[in-house]
């Protein structure tokens, strides 16, 4: 036996580039199928642990896959808004347990900003665990602002610097807030969902850095198109005690009981003119899954397209050199090698490098992670995570190692015929 399995591994080492290529072009497909598979357990993990505690979100009538989207996640804008006197009027609903308004639209740097209440901190959670900070506080003061894990790593933002918020979007031509800076007070504590790309304001906060653009433009833009001087404040002057807005983006709500839940949806969307949504986060969640199977599909029909040709190739590039070696096989079969030895090395060698292949392509996947997962949540708020394999990558593992025991089996079939067909001076073509 150790003989023979000198003469199989120097037999590889003399085809070594051959087999570095095969192994190279399994191990590539391998991690393309294999980063699907992950891609979608992490993304769906990240949006099931994304919010809790949160039994309705309540926004302006509108696609409620939307209001979740960008209450949540922090993807798209809000078309529209509610009178900020709704948050009082659902609170004293029979039972809701609390309220917690949300300000969306500006910006710092790609991470989105948020004016809310300080309750947020408490009732909000995220991963079924409750906000930590890291370092710092939560706000107390109109220009304290919170900012999440990726922002602070990305911008490299300590306690006490002071940040510029930009007026509604994330562009390069964005007007920024220079007449209202940010005080960083407060750092959250990772929690790999959307959260940790968060930059939270008070409502006061998000209210005084708007006055004057009512009508989208900075009061100093707005002098200079009307050709006014421009005016600066009184450092003497008292500040002014900025109130809530007038208008909010959307409403946290949390009830006494969940089964209270679809009674509280309806009474929601009947006031006001019907012009109000209630959606339940975990429903939604759901309804966007089936809406994104077909996608998910294609995508793992690809990737297994991906996977068995490269497997194929491989097999294509074992019956080639099979060509140049029948030689070497007749050589064994005159040393005493069995044809049913000769078919089992040949087996081996070709399942062997397939499954050094799918083992190469599932490092490969766990170094793309190592590697990407910070800035795929700082673009996505979704990052990837080392974890054992679940079940429908070890599914996809079998399928892989059954694809490459398959393909294995036809050089191994080849060799076999000849092994029966050839003397010393075996033909040079089929």
């Amino acid at each position: 036996m150790t003989f023979w399995l000198k003469m199989a591994l120097a037999s590889a080492a003399s085809r070594k580039w051959i087999l570095a290529i095969s192994l190279i072009s399994i191990g590539i497909s391998s991690a393309v199928i294999l980063s699907v598979a992950q891609i979608r357990a992490d993304v769906r993990n990240s949006f099931a642990s994304a919010i809790n505690g949160v039994d309705l979100i309540v926004g302006s009538r509108d696609s409620p896959t939307e209001l979740l989207m960008y209450t949540v996640f922090g993807l798209g804008q809000a078309s529209r808004s509610m009178p900020f006197s709704t948050a009082q009027t659902i609170a004293e609903l029979p039972g809701v347990a609390w309220v917690i308004p949300i300000q969306l639209g500006d910006f710092y740097n790609d991470s989105p900003v948020m004016g809310t209440e300080s309750s947020f901190f408490k009732r909000v959670q995220v991963a079924n665990q409750a906000l930590t900070f890291a370092s710092g506080r939560e706000f107390t003061q109109d220009n304290d602002v919170v900012i999440g894990s990726d922002v602070a790593k990305n911008s490299r933002l300590a306690i006490g610097e002071k940040i510029i918020l930009s007026h509604g979007t994330n562009g390069p031509l964005a007007e920024k807030h220079t007449d209202s800076p940010f005080q960083v007070v407060g750092i959250l504590k990772a929690t790999g969902t959307p959260i940790d790309r968060k930059v939270i304001v008070s409502l006061e906060g998000f209210e005084r850095m708007h006055i004057g653009w009512e009508l989208g433009l900075s009061p100093k833009t707005l002098q200079a198109q009307l050709g006014m001087p421009a005016t600066s404040p009184d450092p003497s002057e008292t500040p002014k005690k900025v109130e809530k807005p007038s208008r909010v983006t959307a409403l946290f709500v949390g009830l006494t009981s969940p089964a209270r839940v679809f009674g509280i949806k309806r009474t929601v969307e009947r006031m006001n003119g019907s012009s109000l949504m209630a959606v339940m986060p975990g429903v939604t969640l759901a309804k966007l899954w089936k809406m994104l199977a077909i996608g998910e599909s294609a995508l793992l029909f690809v990737g297994w397209l991906t996977a068995v040709s490269a497997m194929l190739s491989a097999t294509a590039i074992t019956m080639l050199s099979l060509q140049s070696r029948r030689r070497e096989l007749a050589i064994w079969r005159s040393l005493g090698a069995r044809p049913g030895a000769l078919l089992s090395l040949v087996l081996a060698e070709s399942v062997g490098i397939m499954l050094a292949g799918v083992v190469l392509g599932y490092a490969l996947l766990q170094l793309l992670i190592f590697a990407g997962s910070s800035d795929l949540r700082a673009l996505t708020g979704v990052g990837l995570h080392h974890s054992l394999p679940t079940k429908e990558t070890w599914a996809m593992l079998m399928g892989l190692i059954v694809t490459a025991f398959a393909a294995g089996f036809i050089p191994a079939i080849q060799a076999y015929r000849w092994s029966l067909q050839d003397s010393l001076n075996p033909k040079t073509s089929g």
